[in-house]
C-alpha cells in the first residue's frame, strides 16, 4: 500500500496522542482508541478517519480525577 498504515497498529501523533486500533489504505477504519494529551479518549468504530456514533468517550483527564463515562451520540473529532 505504498508505505500507508494497514491492519491493526499503533500510531502516534507529532502532538504525542496515540490511535491504537484499525487502518485501511492509510485512514482509521473499524474499531479503535484514540487517547487525547489531557488523558481523555474515544473508543469505538472509526469509518474513513472519522469517529462514528458507535463509540464512547470517556473523560479520565478530569482536574478532580474522578473518571467517568458518557455515551456518544454524535461525534466529530
Amino acid at each position: 500500500n505504498d508505505g500507508e498504515l494497514h491492519g491493526f497498529g499503533l500510531y502516534v501523533a507529532k502532538d504525542g496522542s496515540p490511535y491504537e486500533g484499525n487502518w485501511h489504505n492509510g485512514v482509521k477504519e473499524g474499531h479503535g482508541k484514540l487517547t487525547f494529551s489531557d488523558g481523555d479518549n474515544w473508543e469505538g468504530l472509526f469509518s474513513n478517519d472519522q469517529r462514528t456514533d458507535q463509540g464512547k468517550m470517556n473523560f479520565v483527564g478530569r482536574p478532580e480525577n474522578q473518571p467517568h463515562s458518557e455515551d456518544v451520540v454524535s461525534a466529530k473529532p
